[in-house]
């Protein structure tokens, strides 16, 4: 089952904080960031890693570079990278090494725990 759950985040890097649109992917590995959100918050850092594939296996997106980025959902810490393309129709993407998935049943009581180590909050899809 595909769950696509979507959530307004304050992220923050090296040049400000900003509120975006964060879709959390169980199927994305990595997080991603639209270069328009990217150059507003932190400086484009380069990377070797030169293009990354999207959840549907197909999708190839030539990375320019990446940012460091923090957020705080629900008040639980979240420190990473973000590689950031040019052309995404989200703002952001949140890769699922960042969070995992626990279904319960129905689709109206899916969750998204949020979290490293001892620290987890939960998101909640609205369906």
């Amino acid at each position: 089952m595909e769950l696509r759950i979507y959530r307004v985040l304050r992220v923050r890097s090296s040049k400000g904080e900003l509120a975006v649109k964060a879709l959390f992917d169980a199927e994305m590995s990595f997080t991603v960031v639209r270069r328009d959100v990217a150059e507003k918050i932190g400086h484009i850092l380069p990377t070797d890693v030169r293009e990354v594939t999207l959840a549907d296996g197909k999708t190839k997106l030539k990375v320019l570079g990446y940012i460091p980025i923090s957020t705080v959902p629900e008040g639980s810490p979240i420190d990473d990278i973000a590689y950031v393309v040019e052309e995404l129709a989200e703002e952001l993407i949140v890769g699922s090494r960042l969070w995992s998935l626990r279904h319960q049943a129905g689709p109206s009581t899916n969750r998204v725990i949020v979290g490293r180590n001892y620290s987890s909050s939960e998101l909640y899809a609205h369906n």
